[in-house]
């Protein structure tokens, strides 16, 4: 366990480097921001997680809170090499120290170092938490499934019940995990597991629902409503080599990197390759386990066909209809824009093929070496431990070497809490409307990086105006806010007029970012009086 330990510490540090324990600051992801919380929510406002997270916020502080969450995220993720090294222990009654000592650390190494983690922590550390959960979720309903133990089922109800606070889509594909469940293991559930399940749901989540369906007037819902094809089409999968349906087996297929956002794929085509031995890996030792556990391994296989074969969606020559019944006639399903997020159950059920693989090679790695001793020097459990390692570095290899880049630590520039003072100190409030007019942009301080504009809620509790739009390909905007609308107007016509009629009596705008140039009119113009002036930041008043 010692050795295992150190492992992990060793891995987590290598990730993310040295710069980012020794940086003041934070780092940028697309959708998951950072910024300072001075006060806690409604309780009914929010679920329990987000409660969560700006009590750690607040009692941390947004720059040591950013760097305390991400660490956290990768350990609890390392303990899934537990959960998954257990199960395997388990399935073929493992007892040598030494095998489950380098079992678990290969474990780690394919949890921590695959195309996927590097996808969802460059993007959303939220749901990269989610996902942590739901793999959680399913490991320890296999263990219901296999020891048939009531709580293995409480815990796992659990877990899935805390991903549905961070991630709202975790209800649509775990509804349909849920069904293939119940058609191989219908026997293994009874209505007292459904009650206390039902018990759990309501306990984690009973706020949220409250405030979504009876004090919010629902919007959220009303936004779903108006997603259409062009949401699908905005984020379906990337095809880097031979097809969507290959680059979805080798887990590389980010949406992102079709916009130049998030580049993934590595420099050289090698992790084609190794992509491919540890895809045969797989498919080998999925049917091996049939032939030792036939129930089993054809619900994982099941799982992992529905999976793929969605998460293909439109992009697929072959699957693309199945998507559009899915889009068609499961409510809510279109919520989910990019079925990509299905990733993490491919990732789960690799992870667990890939440790059984792992395992018969120790087993039979004598079969593969003779009495001379260079025979011996090369297979081993250590030099094996080695080459499985190295395999994975050439399948991902910007998970290690390329991770802590796009952590690079910067900080808000100062002018924004001076700004913010500046605000508070002359009584404006509300009507702040924030330009420019982009919900995800890139600016000089987030080093380039796209992410979703944090200003409005970096300014509360001053209520200020941002945008609400999208702007990926022909899909502009979802809002369906009539404020948004005539705002937009404005920026098209500039006439102050339109933001009078709104009260707008503010502009706050944030220099070097997008396409700042765009808004020279604000200092030309005759109806503004420029109240704030700095490098990044300048407030103007409506005349």
């Amino acid at each position: 366990m010692k050795k295992v330990v150190i492992f992990s510490i060793v891995l987590v540090i290598t990730i993310l480097w040295i710069d980012f324990f020794t940086k003041i600051g934070i780092f940028w992801s697309i959708d998951s921001i950072f910024f300072p919380i001075n006060s806690f929510k409604p309780f009914f406002s929010q679920t329990i997680f987000w409660h969560f997270r700006d009590f750690i916020n607040i009692f941390f502080w947004y720059q040591i809170f950013a760097k305390i969450w991400l660490v956290w995220i990768l350990l609890i993720w390392v303990f899934l090499w537990y959960k998954i090294s257990k199960l395997v222990f388990n399935i073929f009654d493992i007892k040598e120290n030494t095998t489950k000592e380098l079992l678990s650390i290969l474990s780690i190494s394919f949890v921590l170092i695959n195309p996927f983690i590097f996808e969802r922590l460059s993007t959303q550390v939220w749901i990269a938490l989610a996902i942590y959960l739901i793999w959680l979720w399913l490991v320890y309903l296999l263990e219901y499934l296999l020891i048939f133990k009531n709580k293995k089922l409480y815990f796992s109800s659990l877990f899935f019940w805390l991903a549905l606070t961070i991630m709202p889509h975790t209800a649509v594909f775990v509804t349909i995990i849920f069904i293939l469940t119940l058609a191989f293991f219908f026997k293994k559930f009874n209505i007292k597991n459904i009650l206390i399940s039902i018990f759990i749901f309501l306990f984690v989540n009973l706020n949220w629902i409250i405030w979504a369906f009876f004090l919010n007037e629902n919007k959220t819902v009303n936004t779903v409503k108006s997603f259409n094809k062009l949401n699908i089409d905005a984020f379906t999968t990337n095809n880097l080599s031979g097809g969507v349906e290959f680059t979805n087996l080798l887990l590389y297929w980010f949406w992102a990197e079709k916009y130049n956002n998030r580049v993934l794929k590595p420099e050289n085509d090698w992790w084609i390759l190794a992509g491919i031995v540890i895809l045969g890996i797989i498919v080998y030792w999925a049917i091996n386990l049939y032939r030792k556990n036939k129930k089993l391994s054809l619900y994982l296989i099941s799982l992992w066909a529905t999976s793929y074969i969605l998460w293909c969606s439109i992009s697929s020559n072959i699957f693309w209809w199945i998507s559009e019944i899915f889009y068609k006639y499961v409510p809510y399903y279109i919520w989910m824009r990019e079925p990509q997020k299905l990733t993490w159950l491919l990732m789960i059920i690799y992870a667990i093929f890939f440790v059984i693989w792992v395992y018969f090679v120790f087993e039979n790695y004598s079969n593969f070496k003779n009495k001379e001793k260079i025979k011996k020097l090369l297979f081993n459990k250590y030099s094996i431990s080695i080459y499985i390692f190295l395999l994975l570095i050439v399948w991902s290899p910007n998970t290690l070497f390329w991770f802590n880049w796009w952590l690079k630590i910067t900080d808000y520039p100062k002018e924004i809490q001076t700004s913010k003072d500046f605000l508070e100190k002359n009584n404006i409030r509300e009507n702040v409307l924030i330009l420019p007019w982009h919900s995800y942009t890139a600016c000089a301080w987030t080093d380039g990086k796209v992410i979703a504009n944090p200003l409005q809620y970096y300014l509360k509790p001053i209520k200020a105006i941002s945008a609400d739009n999208i702007e990926i390909e022909k899909l502009y905007s979802n809002s369906n806010n009539s404020r948004t609308k005539q705002i937009e107007k404005f920026l098209k016509t500039k006439d102050f007029n339109i933001l009078k009629k709104l009260k707008i009596d503010t502009i706050y705008f944030t220099d070097y970012c997008a396409d700042f140039t765009k808004y020279r009119f604000l200092d030309k113009s005759k109806n503004l009086e420029k109240i704030f002036n700095s490098k990044f930041i300048k407030i103007y008043k409506i005349k």
